[in-house]
């Protein structure tokens, strides 16, 4: 092929046949997060910045593209007052455009004194305090396997636990959680250790099958050959 062909196929599809590096920029950070607590008062009289970062530059204007920006962050003050000259930003893009903006909230028992016009994003109010975290911790564990008692979690396989099935057929997997509200589906994946095999199931936990202390068991049944199993259980739901 004849370099001129070459340039003239790669102008076809976009691409540019002109030397140097074609790579594009990098994206821009994400702002983080700022948490800042007082049992008094908060000032701001200077700047609390968590804007996303901005994307990096072309490296070739003939074939590059320039790298997209960040999001912005986030920036909770709690205190029983919230005052001061300063500014709050959580600007994507450090401020430039619009740029997916992320969430700046004030928690004080006093209203706030710091002007909107100094805050961007807009900041959500509240009078009234939320805990810092939360207060409950949440636990979901594979307990049994087929009538086994399950090991402790692998560390080196992400929280899974790992047993040996002497015999086939129908094989029970009862997980039990602690924290995690009435409703939540939880999620179970047997993956077999040789050969591949994966399988997953879900189950909703029920209100009856849970404790006035919160911890609820979930049994789900598997169809599984012989052999060694990893078993892990997850869920997602919202923390009160």
């Amino acid at each position: 092929i004849t370099v001129s062909a070459l340039r003239e196929w790669m102008s076809q599809i976009g691409a540019s046949a002109k030397p140097g590096n074609c790579s594009a920029g990098g994206g821009g950070g994400g702002g983080g997060a700022i948490l800042i607590a007082a049992s008094g008062r908060i000032e701001v009289n200077n700047s609390i910045v968590a804007d996303g970062g901005r994307g990096g530059g072309r490296s070739n204007g003939e074939c590059s593209s320039q790298g997209g920006p960040g999001a912005g962050g986030a920036i909770r003050l709690v205190a029983t007052k919230v005052h001061g000259g300063g500014y709050l930003y959580a600007r994507g893009d450090r401020g430039n455009g619009q740029w997916k903006p992320g969430v700046i909230r004030i928690e004080s028992v006093e209203d706030s004194a710091m002007d909107n016009y100094r805050i961007h994003p807009t900041a959500v109010r509240s009078n009234v305090v939320a805990p810092l975290f939360n207060p409950v911790v949440s636990e979901i564990r594979i307990t049994a396997v087929g009538g086994q008692t399950a090991p402790p979690k692998r560390k080196d396989k992400e929280g899974a636990v790992e047993i040996l099935l002497p015999k086939p057929g129908k094989t029970p997997v009862q997980v039990q959680t602690r924290g995690v509200p009435a409703g939540t589906t939880v999620e179970v994946t047997m993956k077999a250790k040789a050969g591949g095999t994966v399988l997953s199931q879900r189950g909703e936990l029920n209100p009856k099958n849970c404790n006035k202390d919160g911890s609820c068991t979930l049994v789900l049944d598997f169809e599984l050959p012989t052999g060694a199993w990893f078993a892990e259980a997850s869920a997602s739901f919202q923390a009160p």
